[in-house]
């Protein structure tokens, strides 16, 4: 049971960020009009920033 609660805890701090920078993107996206366009524009330097990282 242990390491089960400690691997969720780990995923849930890995995670977190990621589920944030998502919903920070929508709102963005949702309050300046263009969904597709803003929220692509939103996740532009994040999905460099892993691309860089799984590319080494």
């Amino acid at each position: 049971m242990t390491p089960y609660l400690i691997g969720l805890c780990i995923g849930l701090l890995i995670m977190a960020p990621v589920i944030g920078l998502a919903l920070y993107a929508g709102l963005i996206a949702r309050k300046e009009g263009g969904m597709q366009r803003d929220f692509a524009r939103g996740f532009q330097p994040a999905l460099r920033v892993v691309g860089g990282s799984a590319a080494r």
